[in-house]
């Protein structure tokens, strides 16, 4: 029996084996927007009661599995007469999907290729089993930290329930994207397959209940897990995940972590209660300007990368600009300013930065050094990229195109 939505295609096979294949039109990339979610919902609330054997998460994209939530939507809540309680209501509708699936009566599997990240794996977290494509291009985190917010369909509480606090905290604070192998050794996912084994995958395990049993023992939690999150030792964790935290960002610029740690360490304790306060922080961090703030940012990354299609693979083409622009100038050497310019020279144009201070201007400029080294191994490229950033005291860039 097949079912088309319009983001979805549901199917249930001779076995009673549901698959739902996520397929948003009009996208090379799926995303939880509030259209996939109201349909997801409504078919969660057909198939519960169903004589059902398992439910698949499939998706009809090559290299993507679910890239987060829709990003776009998250941009509009600031001209709403209620911009809090209209986010409030929005997260608390993708935790309720995510419970749905959680609590369903029979086995929930993610079959995931591509990116997974953000409400995508938070998908994928409330199933009972993930299966990752081995594959290059199948990666795997939850980055909602670099839009200024924290994961908030439950992922705070079954990141940690499943890897413990050190390790989820880690994936989350600091956004990264890993790859399928690196996502098995963490126990994000509970196995990596092959290409030829992964739509037959799910019905093998299935079929083989001694594996099934294995894989169902490997999530179980180690006890030193419980110890580090009980209400006596909650606090010290805290305070030591806090305290590297503050080495590297300012509450007052970066809110979000800060959040994040303090939202475990007050409610890490009860289930029900955190889920509840999970949505409240997203909600309110969410319609702040640092988040607002970031996401524009992350609109401006990829209207960039839309206009510049430069690959830095080598020296050759590396200044290859795109022929609509080739200059690019910003006013404020801030933190958010300085980024911008940063990456703006990253991609290929030339940047000239105008601020008051000099101060602010080094910053930049020691900031770009920092990025560089990690992002680019050549030297000869960093200085490339360098002599692109261009300090300007005087606002010079701004009278006369460099």
């Amino acid at each position: 029996m097949k079912t088309h939505y319009d983001n979805w295609l549901f199917h249930k096979d001779e076995n009673h084996i549901i698959t739902l294949i996520l397929d948003k039109p009009e996208t090379s990339t799926n995303v939880l927007s509030h259209s996939v979610l109201d349909e997801l919902q409504v078919i969660l609330n057909e198939i519960k009661s169903s004589q059902s054997n398992a439910l698949i998460f499939k998706s009809a994209k090559p290299d993507s599995f679910i890239a987060g939530a829709d990003v776009n939507e998250f941009s509009q809540f600031q001209s709403n007469t209620d911009p809090y309680n209209d986010a409030l209501h929005i997260v608390q509708k993708g935790q309720h999907v995510m419970n749905c699936i959680e609590n369903l009566p029979f086995p929930t599997f993610a079959l995931i290729n591509g990116y997974c990240l953000g409400g995508g794996m938070e998908l994928a977290l409330a199933c009972d089993y993930r299966i990752a494509l081995d594959h290059e291009k199948t990666r795997l985190g939850l980055p909602e930290i670099k839009l200024g917010i924290h994961p908030g369909f439950g992922g705070t509480i079954r990141t940690i329930q499943l890897m413990g606090v050190f390790k989820s905290m880690n994936l989350m604070l600091s956004g990264r994207i890993i790859s399928a192998a690196s996502a098995k050794k963490m126990g994000l996912v509970d196995e990596v397959v092959a290409q030829r084994h992964f739509d037959k995958s799910v019905l093998q395990w299935l079929e083989n209940d001694t594996f099934l049993k294995k894989i169902t023992a490997q999530q179980k939690r180690p006890f030193y897990y419980s110890l580090l999150e009980n209400d006596v030792t909650r606090p010290i964790v805290a305070y030591i995940i806090e305290s590297n935290i503050k080495k590297r960002v300012k509450k007052k610029h970066y809110p979000a972590p800060y959040e994040l740690i303090n939202l475990w360490n007050q409610y890490g304790g009860n289930h029900d209660f955190m889920m509840k306060k999970e949505a409240e922080s997203v909600a309110s961090l969410i319609t702040s300007e640092a988040a607002q703030n970031l996401i524009r940012v992350y609109h401006l990354q990829n209207q960039l990368k839309s206009l510049s299609h430069v690959k830095i693979n080598s020296i050759d083409n590396f200044d290859k600009k795109p022929p609509s622009l080739h200059h690019i100038h910003i006013i404020g050497g801030g933190v958010m300013g300085g980024d911008i310019a940063i990456w703006c020279a990253y991609k290929g144009f030339t940047v000239t930065v105008h601020d008051r201070s000099n101060e602010m201007l080094a910053r930049v400029i020691q900031r770009a050094d920092t990025f560089l080294k990690k992002k680019v191994k050549n030297t000869r490229l960093i200085q490339s990229i360098m002599d692109r950033l261009i300090p300007d005291l005087k606002n010079h860039g701004l009278k006369k195109p460099i």
